[in-house]
């Protein structure tokens, strides 16, 4: 837990830019749904029930566990005579920092969110592509970059996830399970996936 601190405007991926990234992919999505399907009425509430599910998941567990972040000493103004964190501004690195989100390191918010809305639109792309059909542009086949591209949302998603242990604001297992998580909040689309994306 003696991981130098790095405050969330400083991080990879700050707070506010995966809000925007989520917020920017539902616009997407529910133009996207719209002019393939003319079906932005499944996809919007599909999608908010799916973020709404996970982030639900996510701080439950977050709550129970309470796990250490791996710069937890440093965030929380440590005092080697007294050995105890002290929450005193003048010690610590960002005085406005809550004291409950040091102990809020299991699972990744970040993981399970960029993974649950990056993955999803990795799959509606996929879907949108007709994956084992011939895919032809001018006599041309794309389909090998396009399923590359199909998949570039998923690689961002891991990127992010991975950007949470780079920054010191998660051990490897946190992001493992936001990770694993995050299936768990779109998989009730299955059933709609012939009317949906794809």
């Amino acid at each position: 837990h003696n991981q130098p601190f790095l405050a969330d405007a400083d991080s990879t991926v700050p707070g506010w830019l995966l809000q925007d990234l989520l917020i920017g992919q539902l616009v997407l999505l529910v133009a996207f749904a719209h002019l393939v399907r003319r079906e932005a009425h499944i996809a919007l509430p599909m999608y908010c029930w799916a973020v709404g599910l996970t982030e639900l998941v996510t701080e439950l567990i977050k709550n129970y566990v309470g796990r250490l972040r791996p710069q937890y000493y440093e965030a929380c103004g440590w005092d080697d005579a007294t050995h105890t964190c002290t929450w005193d501004p003048a010690r610590m690195p960002d005085p406005a920092l809550p004291m409950d989100e040091e102990s809020h390191s299991f699972p990744s918010g970040h993981s399970s969110m960029s993974m649950f809305s990056l993955l999803y639109a990795s799959w509606c792309l996929l879907g949108a592509a007709r994956l084992g059909r011939p895919l032809r542009v001018k006599g041309v086949d794309v389909g090998g970059p396009a399923v590359l591209a199909c998949l570039a949302p998923f690689g961002l998603a891991v990127f992010i996830a991975a950007s949470r242990v780079v920054d010191n604001d998660h051990w490897p297992a946190d992001v493992v399970t936001g990770a694993v998580l995050s299936p768990r909040g779109y998989s009730f689309g299955e059933s709609r996936r012939r009317r949906g994306c794809d």
